[in-house]
């Protein structure tokens, strides 16, 4: 029996490079196991300021757009918005409408302020909010078994064990700070992600504890496109200032009356940053694919796990108050991945394809007069029992029709013959002429009918005992 020692993860992906990742996951997923939906511990939810992105599916996208009207309208007042989102405050207008977009339906058009409007207008923040606590409680809910019933569905019935360890919930938020959606969301994603955890905590009478990790990327030394140098910048410098717990992060959310401070707090519990290798777009999905691969190794297997949590990462954490040698906070922590693939469960699969298909092969091969006749009784499956299969109408035996047959001729004849008829009537069997009748109305009516009726049965029964005997042998059994 398979075991999965299993975390449930919500992954969470913030603009196109963000659901590109979490694409990839699914994929790994998909390759795997063949449904995506099989691992019932690992959601996604992607959010998106582009309505064309096609990267996850409808229900795991949350599009974060705004209309014309809506958004023309906040540029020409601003002021009607203060008490709703502070946009005084934070929002260039001029900046924003040099993007010289009429609606963000296509993107944020590389500008953060932007993507930060879109999320926080009260329709989209309530349906982001909505979206990753529904998905936040199915996580807390889904029970080993659950998980386990959708992996057997998914591998046609096969047992599977899954552990739950750990009974927190893990969220990875995930995407580039090169744009706009991710690099001007992620620092308000991170506390909103704070704050459901924080009415979470405690619900129902049970412990609901929820961590967040994210990861950013970013572009590669000597980038040529200047906004995306530009936004990574100003996200990092955001990014280190709320990192250093002796700031405070002030949001006012459109669905609270008043504002929300967090004192002493980080947007995530840990922040990774890793950088492309080249400034080409190969070099971007390269990147892309690194961080999927390292978001599916998480959620699989334990020794990933614990070679980045707790003590594995503490000291480097401890020097988080530390500068390096530039002045440059080191408040954040990275990887690389090298892997070796080696897919168990595919070659085992297809193992056990091959092995059926030569094995059904060899049935369907007509049987010769030399055919070794002790060859069915080592498979377990000798003449008797195949004829008592080929001869069983589903609750009705051959016999019963026997019975039918000679009681409709003379009770006399019926006596003097039912035991002879039944005693010889394995010899049907074996007659060389298949037009012959031995037993005349006998074995006409009832004999080839039922076999020929029962042949599809026979031969599931036939498939179901060798499926049972590969499934023994790849068990070790």
């Amino acid at each position: 029996m398979p075991e999965i020692e299993a975390k449930r993860i919500l992954l969470l992906g913030l603009g196109s490079n963000g659901n590109e990742i979490l694409r990839e996951v699914r994929e790994k997923i998909r390759w795997e196991f063949g449904d995506p939906d099989a691992l019932r511990w690992i959601r996604c939810l992607g959010v998106e300021t582009h309505s064309g992105t096609r990267e996850l599916e409808p229900v795991d996208t949350l599009y974060i757009t705004m209309e014309k009207e809506p958004y023309q309208s906040v540029l020409r007042n601003p002021g009607q918005y203060q008490e709703q989102l502070r946009l005084e405050d934070w929002l260039d207008v001029a900046r924003v409408r040099s993007a010289g977009m009429d609606a963000v339906t296509t993107g944020a058009g590389n500008n953060r302020m932007i993507g930060r409007l879109a999320l926080l207008m009260s329709t989209n923040f309530g349906n982001v909010y909505q979206a990753i606590q529904q998905r936040l409680d199915q996580l807390f809910q889904l029970t080993a078994r659950d998980a386990e019933s959708a992996l057997e569905a998914a591998f046609a019935g096969t047992k599977w064990e899954v552990q739950f360890t750990e009974s927190d919930v893990e969220i990875i938020t995930v995407g580039t700070l090169c744009g706009g959606t991710c690099s001007g969301t992620f620092i308000d994603i991170g506390y909103l992600l704070r704050r459901i955890a924080g009415q979470m905590s405690s619900t129902g009478g049970t412990s609901r504890k929820v961590e967040t990790r994210g990861i950013f990327t970013l572009p590669a030394k000597g980038v040529l496109n200047g906004l995306h140098g530009a936004n990574a910048f100003a996200a990092l410098t955001e990014l280190d200032f709320f990192s250093d717990t002796i700031n405070r992060y002030r949001i006012k959310y459109p669905d609270e009356a008043r504002d929300r401070d967090y004192l002493g707090e980080t947007p995530y519990d840990r922040t990774f940053l890793v950088e492309a290798g080249g400034t080409d777009i190969a070099a971007v999905h390269r990147l892309n694919n690194v961080v999927s691969h390292y978001l599916y190794a998480r959620a699989m297997f334990p020794p990933v796990r614990r070679s980045t949590d707790g003590k594995a990462i503490d000291g480097v954490a401890s020097h988080f108050d530390q500068v390096s040698r530039c002045g440059a906070p080191q408040r954040y922590l990275t990887f690389g991945l090298a892997n070796l693939e080696y897919p168990t469960r595919q070659i085992r699969r297809a193992c056990s394809a091959r092995l059926i298909s030569e094995t059904l092969g060899e049935w369907l091969k007509p049987m010769t007069n030399d055919a070794d006749p002790l060859w069915l009784r080592r498979s377990s499956l000798d003449e008797g029992k195949i004829r008592g299969i080929l001869l069983k109408a589903g609750d009705r035996s051959v016999f019963d029709g026997v019975t039918d047959i000679l009681n409709r001729n003379s009770a006399a004849a019926a006596l003097s013959t039912l035991g002879e008829t039944i005693h010889t009537l394995p010899n049907v069997f074996s007659t060389t002429d298949p037009n012959a009748a031995p037993f005349g109305d006998l074995e006409v009516e009832l004999i080839r009918k039922t076999v020929r009726g029962n042949w599809m049965a026979a031969y599931a029964a036939v498939v179901e005992e060798w499926r049972k005997r590969v499934e023994l042998l790849l068990s070790g059994g």
